[in-house]
């Protein structure tokens, strides 16, 4: 799980789930109905914790969580231990027109993007103390917006210090020739006949599934909940599978609006 490729000075890290993970410890941050970082241990099935506000899962180890936030669109690192964050990054040098579509659409479909860890010695920085390296490309949405930039498309590169959040420039060949191969790279996906399971990825003898559920009282029109299911895919080993609830904190309710008055 949360195996990495090496690409030139980085190694990036290949999502699981809607998130990322990582193998020591075995660990999982993903995101629940609500957009909000969910921390699982992928060896019981535990949830470590939530975060408060949604973000999008970047990056992960045993002392860091790293995520993407809005307004403005800029890096957290949370404490992998308690959910707490330790420092927030300045402004990622996005667009405006990038900016404010991430913003408004809570982080999803107005880029594809993916983190890595760079290899200490391409970047220059001690053993253990590597930076993050963050390659996007940002598509404008089509429709409704004015054009704010010449291209409907534009890539790009920085680095995150793991210090303290400072956003350094990463330009040249090194930074972009693998852009395309990077944002393209996608997890194993398996197929499955069941509607609910929204995506699932089978890790040696063990198949992660993500699952949309109904929560509440039974035969009520239920919200829906995602929900982490291990299962063997061989009797290789005896550790019993689990389920984790992402969504027991439902987010706020909308209130229904009055008819209109008759006329």
């Amino acid at each position: 799980m949360g195996e990495q490729t090496s690409t030139g000075a980085a190694q990036w890290i290949t999502p699981f789930l809607r998130g990322v993970a990582s193998a020591v410890p075995a660990r999982a941050l993903l995101n629940d109905a609500a957009g909000r970082g969910v921390l699982i241990d992928l060896d019981h099935g535990r949830r470590l914790w939530r975060s408060v506000a949604p973000l999008r899962p970047l990056a992960l180890d045993a002392a860091l969580a790293w995520a993407l936030e809005a307004a403005p669109v800029r890096v957290v690192a949370l404490d992998a231990v308690s959910g707490k964050p330790r420092w927030r990054s300045a402004p990622l040098p996005w667009p405006t027109w990038a900016a404010a579509s991430a913003q408004a659409a809570g982080l999803g479909g107005a880029s594809t993007l993916h983190a890595g860890w760079a290899d200490a010695d391409g970047l220059g920085s001690p053993p253990g103390l590597s930076d993050l390296l963050l390659v996007w490309r940002l598509r404008q949405p089509s429709g409704g917006m004015k054009r704010a930039a010449p291209s409907a498309a534009v890539q790009g590169a920085c680095r995150i210090a793991r210090a303290d959040g400072s956003v350094l420039p990463w330009e040249g060949a090194s930074a972009t020739a693998d852009v395309a191969g990077v944002l393209s790279a996608q997890a194993q996906t398996l197929e499955s006949a069941d509607p609910a399971v929204l995506a699932q990825e089978q890790h040696q003898n063990w198949r992660y599934a993500l699952v949309q559920c109904a929560v509440g009282a039974a035969g009520a029109a239920d919200p829906q909940a995602l929900q982490l299911m291990l299962e063997a895919e061989s009797t290789a080993k005896a550790q019993p599978p689990w389920q984790c609830l992402l969504d027991d904190q439902p987010g706020p309710r909308h209130k229904a609006r009055p008819p209109p008055p008759k006329r």
